[in-house]
């Protein structure tokens, strides 16, 4: 039997959201990185010699922001955190399908 991402899909809406689910967050965590970056930024002028931690970049856009990632540190740097991301989202994840499960809506495996 041949495997086929289309059939394991069509077995279980439970195979279906996960997979969807799993996409969603490979897909979008860049963005979050970018908006977290841009978040935490700090201006030449707020920047104070006693924080040498902080980011002394300031990015003029998210685009900048995006580019400046991947030029310093790669496409690695898009997806710093993930790990913990994904664990965190994962107990969401877990009581969702729960729910849905006792619910009725997803079959078991």
């Amino acid at each position: 039997m041949v495997f086929s991402w289309l059939n394991l899909i069509k077995e279980s809406p439970l195979n279906s959201f996960l997979l969807s689910t799993s996409l969603a967050h490979l897909t979008t965590y860049p963005f979050s990185t970018v908006i977290r970056r841009m978040q935490v930024q700090v201006t030449h002028s707020t920047m104070q010699s006693d924080h040498p931690q902080m980011m002394d970049t300031n990015y003029r856009n998210s685009w900048h922001c995006l580019k400046d990632i991947v030029a310093t540190q790669g496409l690695r740097g898009l997806y710093r955190g993930f790990a913990c991301y994904s664990v965190v989202h994962a107990f969401t994840i877990a009581l969702m399908v729960q729910i849905n499960l006792r619910s009725g809506f997803f079959t078991p495996f």
